[in-house]
């Protein structure tokens, strides 16, 4: 208990330190600010333009802190822009799944459920009282492609980990920290896009991310120990449920949904890429789909090795340990074997029901505004893209290996071709009209596979119901109506390709389905003009990141608000100082000089006309601080007038 008081101290006086510091990061800026006014106003000197300048270039720094502060001060909620909340009617199998893992682990389930799309889970207490120290409602966040590549039983070992945060009561001490993560994290995202989008801001941010990045790891070095064991108890309680297999089986399920879907994303829902306008009312399920798909799981597995193997670079960065590392450590905890569960339900029931349009747009913002459609017509059309595209290349494949010019194609004359031995000229023919990126010297056949395998698949679903499912690696393949798996139908085409004598075994397998070999398809259309180009090739690779809406009309105003203090500051000081007659703005229009006439009785004075406006006649500064009296002078110091001639003075 009293560990658990320290920890919780510890994180509260790191918070409350943060917002001290804000505070007295605000209170210099309006310090600077005031000297330049004062020194403006009440002094005689130069107007501080550079002391102007430094309070416009910070000024948008200093509402950014302001405003990381205010943040988790007064905005209790704790609630992501990419989260939502759902009810157990519309999860049903969720929320029955989260309520067995708490009853195992002895503790009160969530009150609350939120899906998100990150690949991760986590815990947290919202509506907390008090800035943490009052308690609040306990949630579980949850990322939904967890619920897509992740068994029942892998979930169930995810969910004990993070339900057992809250039975072994690292909760208070987590309210705190993540309300300071949260904080620097808007302190330090608001300082780098507004020193991007403005200049004079980006002069005078250095100091400021230096701060947040100093501040952040002191707070780690504090707390990095204590959440590092947390997490290490958490990992103990999950193995000593379910066991150390089920238990790393589901941390690699994790990296790979971590490689997956933002690959995934980018390709799939990426404007761009999408079908012009339109997005699927369920993208889950779609990524279901494409995670099950032959090429995917090949693509996972050459990378997983470097997902679970690369060691952390950071030693306080991260509460987790490397892969290795978490289940050495939790061998120690558990047994091998895995507690027997209830009976598996299909992984694709413990998604939602049915996603409303303000969910996905919170969910998926860059899809925000595009026309929904139901997902397995949205796959149709993007598979519908990428067969006219397959078809189209190996029918003109076809026609110059067999030296025709038909404007279709069937299976019978590709099956002829095979067995005429000339699938490697035909492989070569269809590698010269695919893209570069398709083309592959190494396997050539392997284009000649999917494209075969377009056709095929083109055909099952014109003539005999067929649906369409779409590749990882670009291809397209079909599931007939009687429920045969594709991937079967892709390995038909294959072992047709690679074995010329089993040839006529694919005919007979798609006779068995109603398809007949000679069935001719023509060049196959997009369904709509709409679609834009052809489906490119994918790979797993990062999410391209964008500003959004709400940031640039933020990082507008503030970029407005710099250039009106610049303005108002050197309008400020240009009146004051006209105001008190300053040397440098004003222009004398008159000057008398007064001077003994020579040979006079008496001290005479004559006043000069001013120059006027255009004469390009310098004025001749007053010299009676700079000479004696004239009355000193042993000679005057103006030429004596003319008396004769026509320019005789008066």
């Amino acid at each position: 208990m009293m560990r658990r008081r320290f920890r919780a101290a510890t994180a509260a006086a790191l918070l409350f330190g943060f917002y001290v510091l804000a505070a007295g990061g605000v209170a210099i800026w309006l310090l600077l600010l005031g000297v330049s006014l004062w020194l403006t106003v009440f002094t005689t000197g130069p107007a501080p333009v550079q002391l102007f300048l430094t309070c416009a270039g910070t000024a948008p720094l200093a509402v950014a802190l302001a405003a990381a502060a205010y943040r988790t001060i007064f905005d209790t909620s704790d609630v992501l822009e990419e989260e939502v909340l759902v009810d157990s009617g519309q999860a049903a199998h969720l929320d029955r799944l989260v309520r067995e893992v708490a009853a195992e682990l002895g503790t009160e389930p969530p009150s609350a459920i939120r899906l998100t799309v990150d690949t991760n889970a986590s815990v947290i207490e919202t509506d907390t009282r008090f800035l943490g120290m009052g308690r609040g409602n306990r949630c579980l966040v949850i990322g939904l492609p967890l619920l897509v590549m992740l068994t029942q039983g892998q979930v169930r070992a995810v969910l004990a980990h993070e339900l057992a945060h809250f039975s072994l009561g690292h909760s208070r001490a987590r309210a705190f920290t993540r309300r300071l993560e949260t904080s620097l994290d808007i302190a330090e995202d608001s300082f780098g896009r507004m020193g991007d989008t403005n200049g004079l801001v980006r002069q005078y941010r250095g100091l400021p991310l230096l701060f947040v990045a100093g501040y952040r790891r002191f707070a780690r070095l504090l707390t990095g120990a204590t959440r590092r064991r947390q997490e290490e108890e958490a990992d103990k309680e999950a193995v000593r449920l379910y066991g150390v297999d089920l238990f790393a089986d589901a941390l690699r399920a994790k990296a790979d949904a971590a490689l997956a879907w933002p690959a995934f994303r980018k390709a799939f829902l990426d404007p761009k890429r999408a079908p012009a306008g339109r997005r699927p009312d369920d993208p889950f399920r779609v990524f279901a789909m494409i995670v099950a798909s032959p090429g995917m799981r090949l693509c996972l597995a050459r990378l997983r090795p470097s997902a679970t193997a690369k060691p952390r670079l950071s030693a306080c960065g991260e509460p987790h340990a490397d892969f290795a590392t978490r289940i050495r450590k939790a061998r120690t905890a558990g047994t091998r074997t895995a507690r027997s569960a209830t009976a598996p339900v299909c992984h694709e029931d413990l998604l939602p029901d049915v996603f409303y349009e303000n969910d996905l747009d919170h969910l998926l913002p860059e899809g925000k505004g595009a026309q929904l459609m139901p997902w397995r017509d949205w796959v149709a059309v993007v598979a519908q893209r990428r067969a006219a595209r397959l078809v189209g290349a190996l029918m003109d494949a076809v026609n110059d290996t067999s030296g025709g010019a038909r404007d279709s194609v069937s299976l019978r004359q590709v099956i002829t071709l095979l067995d005429a031995g000339e699938r490697m000229p035909l492989a070569r023919a269809l590698g010269s009209r695919l893209p570069r990126k398709r083309r592959r010297d190494d396997d050539p056949l392997s284009a000649l596979v999917t494209a075969i395998t377009a056709l095929v698949s083109a055909l099952l679903v014109s003539g005999c119901g067929a649906t369409w499912q779409i590749d990882w690696t670009g291809g397209v393949t079909a599931e007939p109506a009687d429920g045969t798996p594709s991937h079967d139908v892709t390995a038909w085409v294959e072992e047709a390709v690679l074995h010329p004598d089993r040839s006529a075994w694919l005919a007979f397998r798609l006779a068995e389905q109603g398809l007949d070999d000679r069935t001719p398809a023509r060049r196959l259309q997009a369904q709509s003009a709409d679609d834009g180009e052809t489906a490119e090739d994918f790979v797993l690779a990062e999410v391209e990141t964008s500003v959004p809406e709400s940031t640039r009309h933020l990082v507008s105003v503030l970029r407005s608000a710099t250039l009106s203090i610049i303005i108002g500051g050197v309008l400020l000081g240009s009146v004051v100082s006209l105001a008190q007659g300053r040397e440098w703005l004003r222009h004398d229009t008159t000057r008398s000089d007064t001077y003994d006439q020579p040979g006079g009785t008496g001290v005479g004075s004559t006043t000069q006309e001013p120059f006027p406006s255009w004469s390009p006649t310098l004025l001749t500064p007053p010299t009676d601080a700079l000479l004696p009296p004239p009355s000193f002078l042993p000679t005057p110091l103006l030429p004596t007038p003319l008396r004769v001639g026509p320019f005789a003075s008066p």
